[in-house]
């Protein structure tokens, strides 16, 4: 309700070719001047290349709404998340603006 998201569509398409993974979201909301950020978290060292991040042996290539992103690294206190993720987290902030309408598509593929 905060949102006013009045539609939002997800498509996921996998190729086995290339074994790409792409997902594509695209919304409309009620109101104008609109900002969506899609958090993404991993253990794996990630280096920033323009639009995209190679992820270990996976490159990452963003489109979006005006798209803007960010990068940190996260260090965990947690013996839980320790235990499964690791002491380092690195997190990526994909952050698109947009009208009353926009997209972000994110594309996963192997690093040959």
């Amino acid at each position: 309700a905060e949102a006013e998201l009045e539609k939002c569509e997800r498509i996921i398409t996998y190729d086995y070719r290339d074994q790409s993974l792409e997902i594509e979201d695209k919304w409309q909301l009620k109101r104008d001047n609109n900002s969506v950020k899609i958090p993404l978290y991993t253990p794996q060292a990630i280096v920033k290349e323009n639009q995209s991040y190679c992820i270990g042996n996976v490159r990452l290539t963003l489109a979006g709404s005006n798209l803007q992103t960010g990068d940190e690294k996260l260090v965990m206190t947690d013996a839980k998340v320790i235990s499964n993720w690791g002491k380092d987290i690195n997190k990526i902030t994909v952050s698109c603006s947009s009208g009353k309408s926009g997209f972000c598509k994110m594309r996963f593929e192997p690093v040959r």
